[in-house]
């Protein structure tokens, strides 16, 4: 049995697989799911490349683009790439 399913693109849900608690399972919805054969090209594309490039098409255009997680989990490079080259 599977602790996380997802239903699409758009939402997720939570099982408990050890019946601990009274609800077995939760649902949440968001703008975007990423299941785990998906990679960070994906991510950069969904969340980011449109803000850039309207960022930079017109010069009075301001964005931020900020992102949370846990250390070492892909944050720099989901934002800028591969600066290694």
């Amino acid at each position: 049995m599977k602790m996380f399913v997802t239903d699409g693109d758009r939402k997720i849900t939570i099982k408990d697989m050890y019946n601990k608690t009274n609800v077995d399972e939760h649902s949440f919805s968001f703008d975007r799911v990423f299941d785990f054969s998906q990679g960070t090209e994906d991510t950069y594309r969904f969340a980011v490349d449109h803000v850039l490039n309207r960022a930079f098409d017109a010069l009075n255009s301001n964005c931020c683009v900020i992102a949370q997680g846990v250390n070492g989990s892909g944050k720099s490079y989901s934002l800028f790439g591969d600066y290694s080259r």
